[in-house]
């Protein structure tokens, strides 16, 4: 299903601006600034679960300024059931 040797591998950074007015709040703080972001995979693993056979991918992102400071870290898991086989 998955493929195990994507663990470590990273996107180029892109660009993502902070809307103005998007979210009013939000936007005070950071409107106008350019962060970019890089997504990675940081692992890849197998699982069985009372649905059967998934596999498990947990990526990361982390969200630099323009200067190379963090300004933010996620991490997300994402699960894929394999397919019933006929």
């Amino acid at each position: 299903m998955l493929d195990k040797n994507a663990i470590g591998r990273s996107s180029p950074p892109t660009l993502n601006e902070v809307e103005k007015g998007a979210i009013r709040r939000f936007a005070e703080a950071l409107a106008g600034d350019r962060i970019y972001v890089s997504t990675r995979v940081a692992e890849v693993l197998e699982r069985t679960g009372p649905a059967g056979k998934m596999d498990v991918a947990v990526i990361e992102d982390e969200g630099r300024d323009e200067e190379g400071n963090l300004v933010f870290k996620a991490r997300r898991t994402l699960v894929v059931r394999a397919s019933k086989e006929s």
